[in-house]
């Protein structure tokens, strides 16, 4: 039975543990799915926010800068070299628009003035003036007075430049976390020099530049799915992407921690996770119960089976309710007391005669046998006398089997009549 009941609760536990396996793998699948979704849909926003905040830094450079090229006082000032002034224009220009750099070029790139002190050695930038003139006042980037910037080229003057205007914004931690306070994500700037990145700034304060860098050398940049990055402060969800979509000099990292996209959804793991262990358990549970009342009337059924092949017919089968078990003790008790009478009326035909209800001679011989042992015992004789009824088959041939049957009868009723207690007449 422990066997059975064994079985029982393996066979229903492994099916709640695969259904339970199947749902919450299920669950979980759909969880992560959706998470990736949900990740993938807060980085593209991020970046088309980051895309148009590209837009309106650069129409506010150009703007900013065409105002002062447009000025006359400014024109008049850069006709006549006038360096100081121009210095202390471009300084106000710098401070009024908010930017970070303002640079006069001539038409070869060379730096006339800045609000950067320029030393005694000359700058040059002559592809910003190459830009300008080919493709119009287009964002590029450019490293100067060790800084990385962002800046707009203008022309200035009416018919003929007489110099160019660059207006810039610098490209470091602090752009990174202006942008980060906008977009609501992490943000870290590249800069891709022969496909080998540098990090600019990180609104990430314990940023580690080496597993970063690391992670994006392995990863895939064209991939149309989210990277999985890893900063110092635990694994990220990023994408990557042009801070000026034409020039992928420079790339901006947007990113979210993969704790907080995971935070919703933490709670709901852990329900579902634990709901399958309180079922499983109480599956479990309900399955011991299931086996032990199943395998009990069984048990009772296998205990009666046993009682009966060695012979035992006292005791009826004791299965409580109704149903098929029920009914298989019903029948094993009849089965039972069948038995018990066929056994009783052989066991009877066996030691007494059909016919006369004597002792037949089994029975005449073990009683004989115990007669002499308590004579033998008690030191008193035994008498065994034999009485022989002669001509019974010419009875039965003359007047019929039934009459010489009752005329057996009759003597052996008569011979009974004439005994006591003390005395056995039996028919060998």
């Amino acid at each position: 039975m422990r066997s059975l009941r064994s079985k029982i609760l393996a066979l229903a536990a492994l099916l709640v543990v695969l259904t339970q396996f199947s749902t919450i793998g299920a669950v979980l699948l759909t969880t992560n799915r959706e998470v990736s979704n949900r990740a993938d849909q807060i980085l593209r926003k991020a970046a088309t926010i980051a895309g148009q905040l590209s837009v309106g830094r650069h129409t506010r450079l150009r703007s900013a800068g065409a105002v002062l090229a447009a000025d006359p006082r400014f024109r008049g000032t850069v006709k006549s070299r006038d360096i100081a002034t121009i210095n202390e224009l471009l300084g106000a220009h710098r401070y009024r628009t908010e930017i970070d750099l303002a640079l006069l070029l001539d038409a070869d790139g060379r730096v006339l003035a800045g609000t950067e002190p320029i030393g005694a050695g000359e700058l040059r930038y002559p592809e910003l003036v190459r830009l300008a003139m080919t493709d119009g006042a287009v964002p590029a980037h450019m490293t100067a007075f060790d800084h990385t910037y962002e800046v707009v080229t203008v022309p200035v003057g009416e018919a003929a430049p007489i110099a160019w205007l660059a207006s810039g914004v610098l490209v470091e931690k602090d752009f990174a976390k202006r942008l980060s306070a906008l977009t609501g994500l992490d943000v870290t700037l590249l800069a891709r020099a022969h496909d080998r990145p540098s990090i600019l700034g990180s609104s990430l304060d314990a940023l580690d530049s080496a597993i970063l860098l690391q992670d994006l050398s392995t990863a895939d940049p064209d991939a149309d799915r989210a990277l999985r990055i890893r900063t110092g402060n635990g694994e990220h969800l990023a994408l990557l992407q042009p801070l000026i979509s034409s020039r992928p000099d420079i790339e901006v990292l947007l990113s979210e921690p993969l704790d907080t996209i995971m935070a919703p959804y933490r709670t709901l793991r852990y329900t579902v996770l634990l709901l399958g262990a309180i079922a499983l358990c109480l599956a479990i549970l309900g399955s011991l119960l299931l086996s032990r009342t199943i395998t009990r009337p069984v048990n009772t059924l296998v205990q009666a089976a046993r009682r009966i092949r060695d012979g035992h017919y006292n005791q009826a089968v004791q299965v409580e309710g109704k149903g098929e078990v029920a009914e298989l003790a019903s029948a094993l008790n009849a089965m039972q007391q069948s038995i018990a009478d066929r056994e009783e009326h052989i066991t009877f035909h066996a030691r007494f005669d059909a016919l006369t209800g004597l002792p037949t001679r089994l029975s005449a011989l073990d009683e004989i046998e115990a007669a002499i042992l308590r004579a033998a015992t008690n030191a008193q004789p035994v008498t065994v006398l034999l009485v022989d009824l002669n001509n019974f088959s010419d009875i039965g041939s003359s007047l019929g089997y039934d009459i010489s049957d009752a005329l057996r009868s009759q003597a052996a009723e008569r011979l009974r009549a004439g005994l006591d207690a003390r005395h056995m007449l039996g028919r060998i």
